[in-house]
């Protein structure tokens, strides 16, 4: 079964307006989660999913000069657009990355899409990586539909944050919630880009690496080990979102 991998990106976040397109060491913050999403071994495809809107006009250029396909929908009601994206990709099992965490881990895409085949349930979380390394979900498109079908537009939440409505309603889904090895769990390290400060702690990681792509979540703790003063800075900043 093929399960592509959708990566959600807009210009338009309020904290940090056209992060997706910042620059890092070797890319934009978009084309870093592309490529990363692109190493992983069982993801059969990389797809874009933003906005009709036309100042996302920037996104899709990107991303097809990337020879990523893109699927737009609406803003602010993301679980449509996922919906509508996998319906139009004829996906019925999707994993969903957002892209503002360019430093994603793809062997742990390639751990949730493991666990999947091994025994296919509803949906797949994983739980205590560095935030923005380890941010991946599975959900099925049956799930998601009904999502969809049991909320409505109004309740902006759920329709925003996609798979809050199946976290939030465990008894009527079929979940696994996976943790990572003991030494790679550090929740309290924050590294996807949310705030200008992220993105200078993300951009002397990419930088320390660079022309290197394939760095691991383990290889980005020995680095942040080695300079305290930036694992205090996203330490500081998971202490206080």
């Amino acid at each position: 079964m093929a399960i592509p991998i959708i990566i959600q990106a807009r210009t338009g976040s309020q904290r940090l307006p056209r992060k997706v397109l910042a620059e890092l060491a070797n890319g934009t913050v978009l084309e870093y989660v592309i490529r990363r999403c692109r190493q992983s071994r069982l993801g059969s495809n990389v797809i874009v999913a933003t906005s009709v809107l036309p100042r996302d006009d920037a996104v899709e250029a990107l991303s097809v000069s990337l020879g990523v396909p893109v699927f737009r929908g609406s803003e602010d009601d993301v679980l449509s657009r996922y919906i509508d994206t996998a319906r139009a990709f004829r996906a019925n099992v999707l994993i969903r990355i957002t892209a503002d965490c360019p430093l994603i881990d793809p062997s742990v895409i390639d751990k949730v899409i493991g666990i999947y085949r091994l025994g296919p349930v509803d949906y797949i979380t994983v739980e205590g990586y560095p935030v923005g390394l380890g941010d991946v979900e599975l959900a099925t498109l049956p799930a998601l539909e009904r999502c969809l079908a049991e909320t409505s537009p109004a309740e902006t939440y759920y329709r925003e944050h996609v798979a809050t409505y199946i976290s939030t309603h465990p008894d009527r889904f079929h979940s696994r919630s996976e943790s990572p090895p003991p030494a790679l769990k550090k929740p309290e390290i924050h590294l996807a880009v949310d705030e200008p400060g992220d993105l200078e702690i993300v951009r002397r990681i990419c930088e320390y690496f660079s022309p290197r792509l394939d760095f691991r979540t383990a290889e980005i703790l020995a680095f942040l080990e080695e300079h305290p003063d930036l694992l205090a800075s996203s330490m500081r900043r998971s202490q206080h979102p």
